[in-house]
C-alpha cells in the first residue's frame, strides 16, 4: 500500500522544471475565526469573489463562507477549525449552514465549518435547505501563459450527486462550462471531519493567453435529510503555466496526461509531425528522475500507459523532451 507523503517543493527545482504560480489564493489568516463571513463579501488580493444562484435556493439554503471555522491544515491532515481549536486560524472557502431557529430544539449558529444542513425538516419545522449556487473567482489575466494547471487542496463528502461539489470554468466569452465533477475525498477522520487532499486540473486551451478567465465551485444539495459532512472546503489555490519553452514539433496535438490526478496508472499521448528523438521523464519534487522512456526517430501518434504503482503518492513532474525544446506538466498521484 502506498504511504501518503506531504511533499515539500524544492524552489530551485520548481524554477528549472516549471514556472512559478502566477495566481494564488489562500483566503488569508487572521487573528480571529471570522465565523459567518459570507464568501460573497470576500475580497482577496486578486479581487472580489461572487456567488450567483445557479438554480433553486430555499430560504435556509447553505452558503459559501470564508473563515477559519474550517481551517486549512495541509494535505493529509484531518479537518479542524477555530471553534474547536482556537489556534487554527488559516481561513478557507467552504460550504456551511446558515442560522436557523429550531424552536424548542434551540438555534443553529451559522458557519460551523464544512458542515452543511442536509434538510429533512422542511415540512415539520419550515427549515427548507434546497441549495444550488456557484462561487466565482475574480477575472484572471492569463496573458502570456499557456498549458495552465489549476491546483488546490480540498475535501468533500455529501451524498453522491444529490449533495455535491463541481468545478466550473469561464473563458470570458462563452457560457460557464462544467470542468469536473470533483471526486469525493476519502477520510479516516472522526466527527464528520474530512481529509485535506491535493487536486490538479488542466484548464481548457481557451484559457491560454486569455485575460478574462474565471473558475468557480458549484454546490448543490437537496432537502432529504440524507448526506454526511464534510460538505466542501478548498484552500491554497494556484494557477501554474506550462514550460514556456514549449515543444515546437508537437503542435498538431498537445502533450496530454490522463487521468490527472491518478492512482496507479496514467496514459500519455502526443503527436509528432516529424521524426525526431523524444524522451518522457518523471521527476519528484526533489528533482530526482524516477522513470524515463526514450524514443528514437519517432513520428506519428504516441500513446502509452505507464504503471506508477511503485511510486509514492504526491506531486511529480512529467517532462517531454525533443531537440526543439521541452514541455513539463504537473502530475498528482494519490
Amino acid at each position: 500500500m502506498k504511504k501518503f507523503l506531504l511533499l515539500i517543493f524544492s524552489l530551485s527545482y520548481f524554477l528549472t522544471l516549471s514556472a512559478q504560480p502566477f495566481w494564488t489564493e489562500d483566503f488569508g489568516t487572521g487573528n480571529n475565526c471570522s465565523q459567518g463571513t459570507l464568501a460573497s463579501a470576500y475580497t482577496g488580493t486578486n479581487g472580489a469573489w461572487s456567488v450567483p444562484n445557479t438554480g433553486t435556493n430555499d430560504p435556509y439554503a447553505n452558503e459559501f463562507f470564508v473563515s477559519a471555522t474550517e481551517a486549512g491544515r495541509g494535505v493529509g491532515n484531518c479537518g479542524d477549525g477555530c471553534l474547536d481549536t482556537p489556534t487554527q486560524l488559516n481561513r478557507t472557502l467552504h460550504v456551511g449552514n446558515v442560522f436557523a431557529d429550531l424552536g424548542i430544539f434551540g438555534t443553529l449558529p451559522a458557519d460551523n465549518g464544512a458542515s452543511y444542513n442536509n434538510g429533512g425538516v422542511c415540512a415539520g419545522l419550515g427549515i427548507c435547505v434546497l441549495t444550488d449556487k456557484r462561487i466565482a473567482s475574480p477575472a484572471i489575466d492569463c496573458s502570456g501563459k499557456s498549458n495552465i494547471t489549476l491546483s488546490f487542496n480540498y475535501m468533500e463528502n455529501g451524498d453522491g450527486a444529490n449533495d455535491n461539489a463541481e468545478l466550473w470554468y469561464y473563458d470570458g466569452i462563452t457560457a460557464w462550462a462544467l470542468l469536473e465533477n470533483l471526486p469525493k475525498t476519502t477520510s479516516n477522520c472522526s466527527g464528520g471531519q474530512g481529509t485535506w487532499t491535493a487536486h490538479s486540473v488542466q484548464l481548457p486551451q481557451s484559457a491560454d493567453h486569455n485575460a478574462n478567465v474565471k473558475f468557480g465551485f458549484r454546490w448543490v444539495n437537496n432537502d432529504d435529510g440524507v448526506g454526511s459532512d464534510p460538505s466542501f472546503a478548498v484552500d491554497d489555490i494556484t494557477l501554474d503555466p506550462g514550460d514556456p519553452t514549449g515543444v515546437s514539433e508537437v503542435t498538431a496535438n498537445r502533450f496530454n496526461i490522463f487521468p490527472n490526478p491518478a492512482t496507479d496508472k496514467i496514459k500519455i499521448t502526443f503527436h509528432s509531425v516529424v521524426a525526431e528523438n523524444y524522451s518522457i521523464e518523471f521527476f519528484n519534487t526533489l528533482g530526482q528522475s524516477v522513470m524515463k522512456e526514450k524514443m528514437e526517430n519517432f513520428s506519428g501518434d504516441y500513446s502509452k500507459t505507464f504503471d506508477l504503482s511503485t511510486l509514492e503518492s504526491g506531486i511529480y513532474f512529467v517532462r517531454l523532451s525533443t531537440p526543439a525544446g521541452t514541455e513539463t506538466k504537473k502530475l498528482v498521484l494519490y
